[in-house]
């Protein structure tokens, strides 16, 4: 009797123990890979620690979300476009920088952060009228980044190029009279002047305004249901509130 009696609490912790495996299992969240190439400020300011707009973006989703767990990583932009031939997501890219302007090789949630690239400079007398004010003039910029606005300068040796890593280097070249002028998004700069007085009070920002762009999320089309659970967030109470907290913290108006 006291084995049969044993036998049968034992038949019963092993159907509770598959009970609770298939249930945690059906309510699993299925990862998701999330990129993002910018590694500058406010978008990525410490990988290490996971500060930046983007990490708490995705934090924010993580906990709005019941079907996936959203992994956030650095990757160049080649890579993060090659990962998504498979599948993923990036952040913060418009559609003509990868050859999508009609917007049928990826899904797309379009226009969420404003932005544009500047001209930085120590000389307060200098002005942007034309390609031709920086004549004679050292530009520092970002290795492998294209200025469409400065290419006559550059293919006809009328303004020396100096590359550097990444952004926010460009202020410091700048500061150490190691160039004359600087091409940086505003959202960047604008981060690096809160954070650097130098910056703001010994840099200036030329007169000519540039165009203006809007930086959006590129989904990989094997996945739209993932691009519906980002808009679900936007859409809903809870992430309007905290996109707008987002803005407030990381971003110019």
């Amino acid at each position: 009797m006291f084995i049969l009696l044993n036998l049968d609490n034992t038949f019963r912790y092993f159907i509770f123990i598959i009970l609770v495996t298939f249930s945690s299992l059906s309510c699993a969240k299925v990862p998701i890979d999330i990129y993002v190439y910018l590694d500058k400020p406010p978008f990525i300011v410490d990988q290490a620690n996971r500060i930046g707009l983007s990490y708490d973006f995705i934090d924010y989703l993580n906990d709005f979300s019941t079907t996936y767990s959203y992994r956030l990583s650095y990757l160049p932009k080649k890579r993060a476009l090659k990962k998504l031939d498979d599948n993923g997501v990036l952040l913060w890219i418009i559609p003509s920088w990868v050859n999508d302007d009609n917007q049928h090789k990826y899904h797309w949630i379009n226009g969420l952060i404003i932005d544009k690239n500047i001209y930085l400079s120590k000389d307060p007398s200098l002005k942007y009228e034309d390609e031709s004010s920086f004549f004679g003039k050292t530009i520092v910029g970002v290795r492998g980044y294209y200025y469409p606005d400065l290419k006559a300068n550059f293919t006809n040796n009328k303004s020396l190029r100096i590359d550097v890593k990444n952004e926010p280097l460009i202020p410091l070249m700048l500061l150490k009279n190691r160039g004359d002028v600087g091409v940086l998004g505003y959202q960047t700069y604008y981060h690096l002047a809160k954070q650097h007085s130098q910056i703001a009070t010994q840099l200036f920002v030329l007169n000519e305004p540039q165009h203006k762009y809007f930086r959006s999320i590129l989904f990989s089309k094997s996945q739209p249901d993932v691009k519906q659970d980002f808009e679900n967030w936007f859409n809903s109470t809870e992430g309007k509130a905290n996109w707008q907290l987002l803005k407030k913290k990381w971003l110019a108006n």
